[in-house]
């Protein structure tokens, strides 16, 4: 189980960190250092964003556009994945609370949903804007670290699936 929930776990994670990059990195230019924008702050979201786009090879003409429709939505979507964080802490706290309060677990559950499909529309117009900037050749690479990330929910849902029969 170990295995499947840190595959899991990794991939929900980046998912985030990559919504978050991609959000923070427009404020980055601007924003002092130790403040919750710098790139400091938040060094896993701000190490994928500059590795996308070193991998991409993109043009200076295509980080400015990319960085424009970044700065559109970051004002959005900054908040909103703070919002999907603080659900999931109180999600883990219902789940920790003795006695067990099915509920109080249903309610957050819902917050956490909510929170969630916010970040996901957002994210989800941020990069259709995002890939019409694009190259076929660049788009082929995204496609294909889409392709990696399937592959790993797919491998931990079988791991999980593997160890529940065993148990």
């Amino acid at each position: 189980m170990k295995t499947s929930s840190r595959i899991l776990l990794g991939s929900l994670i980046a998912g985030v960190a990559l919504a978050a990059a991609l959000s923070i990195h427009a404020a980055t230019d601007s924003a002092p250092a130790g403040t919750a924008d710098s790139p400091r702050a938040r060094p896993l979201a701000g190490f994928m964003l500059r590795r996308a786009v070193h991998q991409l090879d993109l043009t200076a003409d295509q980080r400015m556009q990319a960085k424009a429709i970044l700065k559109k939505y970051q004002p959005d979507l900054s908040p909103e994945v703070d919002q999907v964080l603080a659900a999931r802490k109180a999600l883990r706290t219902a789940i920790r609370a003795l006695p067990y309060d099915a509920a109080a677990v249903e309610a957050a559950t819902d917050k956490v949903q909510a929170a969630q499909k916010q970040v996901i529309l957002e994210t989800a117009r941020m990069r259709s804007e995002l890939r019409q900037v694009l190259t076929p050749k660049q788009l082929d690479q995204i496609d294909q670290w889409d392709a990696k990330i399937d592959e790993r929910i797919t491998d931990a849902r079988a791991v999980f699936t593997d160890w529940l029969a065993r148990s």
